[in-house]
């Protein structure tokens, strides 16, 4: 009887491990994880990130822009970012969206415009405070224009978490 109770066991131990090893088992609840790509921008623990747009083509006037995201603590967020030209422009703008990840979509929490007229570069940053428990990024859009000429590109930082 004890033989037969040792072969019944190993037989319910062998198929627990099968059946354990078929499940698909999501520790988090369906939340997005570190190592994630969620609409071009990956899903980190690192305190800061940074992007950098480069114009696709050669432009005219507009060379590139970046977007910069610093964690400070407390739910604090440093955003910064810049747009720089070839060549000296009647208006270029940089605008900064940062973004929260709620339900996997990317929503607006707030936005700053920076703008600068005949000059080569326009830059702009600010600290802001956020709910904690999510994913923030910042997208920036940059900008140049001049004797009729417009020119723009994105810049899109990775996800920092902010808990």
């Amino acid at each position: 009887m004890k033989n037969g109770k040792t072969w019944v066991s190993l037989i319910l131990c062998l198929m627990l491990c099968v059946v354990s090893l078929t499940l698909d088992v999501n520790a988090s609840g369906g939340e997005y994880q570190v190592g994630d790509t969620i609409d071009g921008s990956l899903l980190t623990t690192d305190t800061s990130a940074e992007a950098i747009a480069q114009h696709l083509t050669r432009g005219t006037y507009l060379s590139n822009g970046s977007s910069y995201l610093q964690n400070c603590g407390n739910g604090v967020l440093f955003i910064s970012g810049e747009t720089n030209c070839y060549r000296l422009s009647s208006s270029i703008q940089v605008t900064l969206f940062v973004e929260r990840l709620v339900n996997g979509n990317w929503e607006s929490v707030s936005q700053h415009t920076y703008t600068n007229s005949n000059d080569y570069k326009v830059s702009g940053g600010y600290y802001l405070t956020v709910s904690k428990g999510y994913y923030y990024r910042v997208v920036g859009s940059h900008s140049a224009s001049a004797n009729g000429v417009y020119e723009s590109s994105t810049s899109r930082t990775n996800g920092i978490w902010i808990g």
